[in-house]
């Protein structure tokens, strides 16, 4: 938790960054179908540090939103962030820990563990092994209704994470706004690779603005496919790539150079997972 709120200050800044582009516009891509019809749908945002989605999940249609977060500090920044706005009668802010599975008031109702859709903005990501990551998965099969669905952004999924560790740490994300370092060795487990989030201030940035860096997980593809079984969690599991938003390439100064872009979209940094209750 210590690492989390250290930076919760700090936290937004990553939200201007070109790679968020990437990451708003796959995400909103891949969302958005299952918030229709709009107002319809109660939405669980695990994860969901200082409300950054929160707020867009419901300007998207979301009909209430319980947003959880391990973090005391990010949760008081997403109630400041929807304090005032429109969506504020339809929001819950909680401290709460995705590793210990419980039911969740839904938005200001006194209903438990009956959400439409659950997502997880860079949730799954923070489990190191096994076990936590069924725990979460646990969390989400709980609160999920039948029928219903989990969305999240996640790490690029495959079972040689040694490989594409090597090959990220080789490409053009080492020199963007936002890149992954990996550790040198896999973790002891065999399970995956540990790597630090590294975000830097843009050259046109105000001298006072800090970079950020915190550490997460990227554990074997295989082990996601089968947590999320374990967990009771049975229907349709799809990952999808992220979507490269239009004018992007040009953005980040690639426009010309095939070669680095190649490693961009060879070796992403981010996926979306879309898996259905039943």
């Amino acid at each position: 938790m210590a690492q989390y709120d250290a930076i919760a200050t700090k936290y937004d800044f990553i939200k201007t960054t070109a790679f968020n582009a990437v990451e708003r516009h796959s995400f909103g891509t891949c969302v958005q179908p299952f918030l229709n019809p709009p107002r319809t749908k109660d939405v669980l945002d695990l994860a969901c540090g200082t409300g950054f989605y929160s707020f867009c999940l419901l300007e998207w249609g979301a009909r209430s939103l319980t947003g959880v977060d391990v973090s005391q500090v990010m949760i008081d920044a997403a109630a400041a962030r929807l304090q005032g706005s429109e969506h504020a009668t339809n929001v819950k802010f909680i401290q709460g820990d995705g590793l210990a599975p419980r039911l969740f008031p839904v938005g200001n109702e006194e209903r438990e563990g009956s959400f439409d859709v659950v997502t997880g903005a860079w949730f799954l990501n923070y489990a190191s092994n096994a076990d936590e990551l069924r725990a979460m998965f646990d969390t989400i099969a709980l609160n999920l209704k039948s029928g219903g669905v989990f969305v999240g952004i996640c790490v690029h999924p495959t079972n040689d994470v040694f490989s594409f560790a090597q090959d990220v740490n080789a490409s053009a994300w080492f020199s963007s706004d936002v890149h992954y370092v990996y550790a040198a060795k896999p973790l002891a487990s065999g399970q995956g690779h540990v790597f630090d989030v590294i975000v830097t201030p843009a050259a046109d940035a105000k001298p006072s603005t800090e970079g950020v860096r915190f550490s997460s997980f990227h554990l074997r593809k295989a082990l996601y496919e089968e947590m999320a079984r374990a967990a009771g969690l049975k229907g349709t599991m799809e990952w999808r790539d992220c979507v490269f938003p239009e004018g992007w390439r040009e953005r980040i100064g690639l426009g010309a150079d095939e070669k680095r872009w190649r490693t961009l979209t060879d070796f992403p940094l981010l996926c979306n997972l879309v898996l259905f209750k039943e």
